[in-house]
Formats: structure tokens, sequence, C-alpha cells
């Protein structure tokens, strides 16, 4: 049954009445034969799902001094052995009331038993008020009205206990409706309450932990102490706000639809029926419906064999799984209707699962309550039954037992599940042992911390700890050697030899691994960030805006090189200086190595060396439909546009999610390092005199024999007097078929198949390989811009001899090249 039936004795002490609430009678019994002053107690038993109010047995108590009454349901539902008179000594508010002779510690001649025609007067007069409309609009419940003696408010306040269930629960809800204000104030809500809710105490509505602590601090209890405090004034109490008044709202709006709630706190025992335990009272439900709906929930539940689906049983009786089903739900539906056993079972199931210090394994049940004897070779049946019955506990296997706790086997897996990432995804955040457990801890609902346990053992397996400063630290999750040193490279403020990575994983794991294995595993994990040393993302000092950058003008300077040319990272680098793309002091030829891998589309070769994939060299029409795209870009803006502009807009046009290369392919002009712009319209020198201007330039370069750098023209006062920048000149040349520009940025003619002249990174190599002795800087500087014919840059300098490895000396403040290279 959905209610619980319960024993109450009032015991009647002078004036004064004491209630206890039993499920076991022999408890009750013992309360009785146990009163402090036996000579001047009397009590009244009743069985049911609710209490009466004690004030209306009053008068008739004081007539039975140190005796027992029993209301009609104690008289016939006590078993053999408690007699009491045949016919009432008295009728109290619609209760009979008998006089109990036997069973109680004392003799009665049944001979000698009065009855008393005491009695509620009848008020059949006038209703006024609320009370009034609701008769009116209910005429079936006058007669009820009458009998207990409600005509206006505070008869009801007074005698609404003695009408029956569903009158109380639906007046009751009638006079909320009528007498409530405002729908949001959860206070004003106590105040409309009916006698039956306000003293309901708020543990039996499944407040929030929240709600329930800041109650606990301002000491409500129940509905009614929440009368004596205003909205406003929970509002001001610490961790309440209004969301937590939408939470009380709901939940107190879902009790009063319930109706009206005993709320027993009684040790968990028998039933009124001693003696028996759950599977007997299963048994013997069973035997009192039809064989065959019988036979249909036996083998549903597993009783004495393995449960069986729907399928299997109708097979067996040659009948579909949909009748089955529903000679199933009909056949339990009755039982529960008409059984008590249900109720006894979502009690104990309560007291057993609250606070719990360790989980409850199914097959230890009976082992913590007789009742359940025999339950735990049935767990399947009891499984059944959680399922079945509007209990909050539930069957849980973990590891292969099976538990039952408050919370499902969903939340269960997901707690795990949340709990393995949240561990993944911190093992380079330094959290210590203890607060990875509490962070799991916290991935369990807050009735079902029993299992905090078995929760850590299922998340944590992977984990690996290390000890620091006196605590143990999480550096990894997973399992093998990439784990652990991938903890071990996040936890470093710099990358790592992977030698040192060896010797720091031992001493924090105490395994002694492999060094070839540890440098496998940094190979993995990791990236190159020199000779045999290897870190992560948070080690590379540029962000992922400027690593895009470098690959796309890395990838620039490889699809305007020769057709097919392998490039080597220090020659890209060198070109990257040279254009003032990249910084040499934060820039070396690893970090872009790793721009590369990580946001380019070049093709590697292994060793530092890139090429132009067979895929893009394949790809013309891809190209073209990229330069369509920036060409409209372009004549959109009306303006030149900066490199990263161009690049942001035609993603959001083209729907494109990779990096992108801008052509400078007529009309699509280079206007500055990183600025593009339209020939014509966004420089001086307009199309009708470029002919003759790049004419002159193909004579000049023809009578200087040999390449121009760009650098060279930066400030010339030729290209100044046509408006033209030296970029603009290398984009106008780049589309004239005389003329070629290198990767190198130098300008030459196309009949001479190179440009007769050395790039920087080549000129400083040469020097160096040719030193018998370590160089200053200046003197590096001095003959490389020698050498060029043309002043060279200290940055750039710096670029190239990073590029080849060179050492710098800081005691004598000069560099050399190793003795031994290897990549």
């Amino acid at each position: 049954m959905n209610a619980s039936v319960r024993a109450f004795l009032f015991l009647h002490v002078g004036r004064e009445w004491k209630i206890t609430v039993h499920r076991e009678l022999h408890d009750l019994v013992a309360e009785w034969k146990g009163r402090p002053e036996p000579e001047q107690t009397s009590a009244i038993v009743h069985i049911g799902f609710e209490r009466p109010r004690t004030n209306i047995f009053t008068e008739i108590i004081e007539l039975y001094e140190s005796q027992v009454l029993l209301t009609a349901s104690a008289k016939f539902g006590l078993p053999t052995g408690y007699e009491s008179s045949e016919s009432p000594v008295a009728s109290i508010g619609g209760y009979p009331l008998y006089l109990a002779t036997k069973g109680w510690g004392y003799l009665v001649d049944t001979t000698s038993i009065q009855n008393h025609s005491i009695d509620l007067k009848p008020a059949s007069g006038k209703k006024y008020g609320w009370v009034a409309n609701y008769v009116k609009e209910n005429p079936e419940v006058l007669g009820h009205f009458d009998t207990v003696g409600i005509c206006d408010d505070n008869e009801y306040l007074e005698r609404e206990v003695n009408l029956p269930l569903e009158v109380r629960t639906d007046a009751g809800m009638y006079r909320h409706r009528l007498l409530m204000t405002d729908k949001y104030d959860p206070c004003d809500f106590a105040r409309a309450s009916p006698p039956w809710f306000l003293e309901r105490d708020f543990k039996s509505m499944g407040m929030t932990v929240r709600i329930m602590n800041v109650f606990h601090n301002l000491g409500i209890n129940n509905v009614s102490d929440l009368t004596n405090y205003s909205y406003q004034e929970l509002l001001r109490a610490q961790n309440f706000g209004r969301t937590s008044g939408r939470d009380l709202l709901r939940l107190m709006s879902a009790a009063l639809s319930a109706g009206p709630y005993l709320d027993v706190s009684t040790p968990v025992g028998g039933s009124l029926t001693e003696g028996k335990t759950l599977l007997d009272e299963i048994n013997a439900s069973l035997a009192r419906v039809p064989m065959r709906a019988s036979d249909i929930l036996r083998k549903r539940m597993g009783l004495g064999a393995e449960p069986q689906t729907l399928k299997q049983i109708g097979e067996q009786l040659g009948i579909t799984r949909e009748r089955v089903r529903q000679i199933e739900s009909k056949t339990l539906t009755k039982i529960l209707d008409h059984e008590l056993w249900d109720d006894l079972l979502s009690h104990k199931m309560s007291e057993l699962l609250q606070q719990r210090n360790s989980p409850l394994p199914l097959k230890g049940i009976d082992l913590v309550d007789d009742w359940f004897s025999g339950i735990g070779t049935n767990g399947e049946a009891l499984q059944y039954l959680l399922e079945a019955i509007p209990t909050a506990a539930n069957v849980i296997e973990i590891a292969g037992i099976e538990y039952v706790g408050l919370m499902t086997s969903a939340q269960w897996e997901l707690a795990v599940s949340n709990s393995r990432k949240f561990l993944d995804a911190s093992a380079d955040s330094g959290l210590t042992i203890e607060q990875c457990k509490s962070a799991v801890n916290a991935e369990l609902p807050s009735d079902a911390l029993e299992f905090s346990e078995l929760l850590w053992d299922q998340a944590s397996r992977d984990c690996h700890f290390v000890d620091q400063n006196d605590t143990s630290v999480l550096v990894g999750y997973g399992r093998g050697a990439e784990q652990v040193v991938h903890a071990v490279l996040a936890s470093s403020e710099q990358a790592l030899h992977y030698s040192d990575v060896c010797r720091i994983v031992t001493e924090k794991t105490g395994r002694e691994y492999e060094i070839r294995r540890i440098h496998s595993a940094c190979a993995n994990v990791g990236h190159l960030f020199g000779l045999g040393t290897y870190g992560l993302d948070c080690h590379i000092p540029l962000s992922h805006e400027q690593l895009t950058q470098l690959s796309q003008y890395a990838e620039d300077i490889v699809k305007l090189g020769p057709p097919g040319k392998q490039w080597h990272a220090n020659e890209l680098l060198a070109e990257l200086v040279e254009v003032e793309i990249a910084d040499p002091e934060i820039c070396s030829k690893y970090i872009l190595d790793i721009a590369l891998k990580k946001y380019g589309q070049l093709e590697s070769f292994g060793r530092l060396v890139w090429g132009s994939s067979a895929k893009d060299s394949s790809d013309d029409s891809a190209r073209i439909d990229v330069r369509q795209a920036v060409l409209s870009v372009l004549e959109n803006a009306g303006t030149p546009l900066d490199a990263e502009q161009i690049r942001l807009r035609v993603r959001e046009m083209r729907g494109l999610d990779k990096p992108i290369q801008i052509p400078t392919v007529d009309p699509i002009l280079r206007l500055g390092p990183r600025l593009y712009g339209l020939n014509d319209r966004d420089i001086g020198l307009k199309l009708k005199d470029q002919v003759n201007f790049l004419d002159g330039i193909v004579r000049w370069l023809e009578e200087r024999k040999k390449g121009v750098h760009q650098s060279e023209l930066r400030d010339s006062a030729v290209l100044e007097r046509y408006g033209i920048t030296n970029f603009v000149l290398f984009s106008l040349a780049g589309n004239d078929p005389r003329m070629r520009v290198s990767s190198g940025r130098h300008l030459y003619l196309e009949e001479w198949g190179e440009p007769r002249c050395k790039t920087v990174g080549q000129v400083v190599k040469d020097i160096m390989d040719t030193a018998q002795r370590p160089l200053a800087m200046d003197d590096v500087i001095a003959e490389t811009s020698r050498q060029l014919g043309r002043a060279v840059d200290r940055v750039s300098i710096v670029s190239c001899l990073k590029s080849i490895d060179a050492q710098f000396d800081v005691s004598t403040a000069k560099w050399s090249l190793p003795e031994l290279v290897e990549e």
C-alpha cells in the first residue's frame, strides 16, 4: 500500500497525552506496561494510516482509569490472546471504542461493563465562509462535515482530523488555495496550510541539503515552524537565495498534494504480524491470486529459479508477451493495493540505508535484519520488488557484487565516468590525493556516500601519485610510461632532456624504467625542443595565433620557392627572420617545426625537413577557390586589409576551418609585411604606367647582373617617387614572366635560373664553417654585411646562428659551432 499502517498508543497521564507509534505489537505492549504511573495512566490503542486527534478522547478516557480502550481497527487487528468487550463502550467522533479486557496486565469482569453514550453532536446547521462554498460545490461531503460537526473554519481546524482521508485531503487543499495570497512566497504557502500539513516535518519532503542546512540553523523543523518567518527573513539567511525559495515551494507543493503524511521514527523490526519474513509475505500473497498469475510473478521475480523474460513466459503459456505483461501488472497492482508488507519493505529499506558508513551487500541484507531471511539467495526477487514498489532503494552491481543503495545504476555509472574524466583532466594540475578523493566523492549523490571507497577504488586505478612535500600528488592518469612522462613534463617549468625525465620518473614512482622506453614516451607525448629535449604545449613560448602565423608564412615561402624543393626548418626560419615574421630570440627551428606540425599543411619528411604535399600540388581548383574568396573580401572591404582580417573573413564566408595561404596573384598585391590590397586601387603606380615601370626594372637587373634583396630597396627614393613600397615591387615583379622572386626574398631575372647571390643564412653558415676560432657577434655581422654588400641586422644574424646550432660562450661572448651536431 502507498501509505504506512501504524499502531498508535495514546497514554493519558493526569491531563496530558503522550503518543507513541509502533510497528511491533510487543513494543506497544511493553510501552504500556512500562508506563511511569500505572495507577494514574489510561490508554487508547488505534491501528491505521493516520492518527486521530487526542482531544476528542479526553472526556471518555477519564472514565477508564488505568485501563485501555481500543478503536475498532485495533480490536479486530490484534492477534489471539488479546480480548475486549463485545460492544463499544462509547463512540467518539466516528470511532467506536471497546474496553480491553485481557492481555494488558489486568482483568475485567465483562458483566460489569457499561456503555457511555458520549459522542460528538452532529452539526447539520448553517455553514459559514469557505466551508459553505466547499460543501456547496461538493455536496457529497456534506454528510461527513455534519457527522464530525464542522460548520466554519474554527470547527474545521479543531475537528478535520475526524474526516475521511480523501475528504481531509481535498478540503485542506481547497482551503489552501483560497487562503494563499502570494504563490511565490513559501512562508505564505505554509501559513495557508491545513492542520495535517502544518505538522509535516521537512525531512520527509526530500528537501535539498542546502535548504535543510539553512532550516537547521534557523530552528525550522516542520511547516508550522516556517509560519513564524517571512520570505524576506529567509532570503537574508546565509546560503538561501531565490533558487532555494523556488525549490522549497516546489517540494512543499508536491508534499501537500500527496495528502496527510505520518512521519514515524520507529526501530526496524517485524510487522504487526509477528514471525513472518518478507519471503513468507510474498509467498502468502502469491497464494491468494490465480495460479497462472502467481506462476508469472514467480518466474518474473526469479523465485526458486532464474528470472524469465516476458517472451520466455509467453512461449511457455502459449500467450503473447503483451498479455503476460498485462497479467503481471494487474496482479502486482492488486497485491500492493491489499497487502501491508510493501509498506514495511519501503520503511525498512529507508531505515537500513539512512546515513550508512559502508555499502549494504544484497546477499548480506538478511544478516542486518531477520525479516529479509532468505532474500539474499533470491536477490533478483528483491531487485524486482524495489523496481516495482515506489521506494528509494535500488540494486547496484559493482565489481561483480550486488549492493542495495539509494542511488540508481545509472547514477553510479555516471559517477564513475565523471570521476575518471576528472582525474584524467586533472593529471597535470598538481592535486593532492585528498583533493582528488574529495572531488570524486562529490560525484556521488548526498544519500549514497557509503559508496565513497568503492567509487575511489574504481576511479583511481589508473592514477599515478608521487610524494611531494609530505603528501601524495597526482602526476599522471592512465597505464604505461607515457602517462607518467606526461605528468612529469607537465609539472616542469621548462622542457627536459629525456635522461632527466627518466631520472625524475624513477624517483617519483620508485620504478626502474629503461631509458629507451622513456625516450620513446617523451617523443610520443611531447614536442622536440632541442637535442633530446622534450616539452609540452605549455612550454611553447608563442601563442596559438603566433604559431598559426608562423606556419602560414612558412607555407608561403615553400610554395613560392622552386617546385619540389625540400626545406629544412633552419632555412625557413632564416627567411622568416629576414622578413621580420619570426623573432630569433624566441623562435627556434624546433618551435617552427612544432608550429608546422600543429597548424600547417606542409608535408613533413622527418628530421625538421618540410615540403609541399602531393595534395597541394594537385589541388589547383581549391587554390583558385581561395583566390576568388580573397579577391572578393578585398573588393568588399574597399581598403587594404591585414592578413589575419582576410583569413577571418574568408573563413566566415566559405566556412573554412583550416589555415589558408593568401595568393599574391594579380590583382592581389602584398603592400607590406602583413598587408594586402588590390592592384591599381591601393597603390600609387597605376596599371597604365606599370608596363614601362617593369621594363625599367628588367633593364636595371640586366645591368646589375645579379639579384636584389627586398631589404636593399626598403628606403628606395625611386620607389617612393612612384608611390610604391619594396613589397609592392616584388608583388608586381612576381606576376611578370620575365622576373622571379626567390624564397629568400631576392628579385632576379627568370632567364638566370637563380638570384646569383646568397641568403643571410648561407653566408653565416659559410663564415662559421670556415672559422678557425670562435667569433664575436660584431665580427659575424661585419663579415656577413661585407659578403652580401648590404647591412644585416643583429636579429637576423642571431637567428641564423641558432638555426645551425651555434653555441654562445657567456664567458668570452663568442659564437662557435659544436664539434659534433646530431639531429
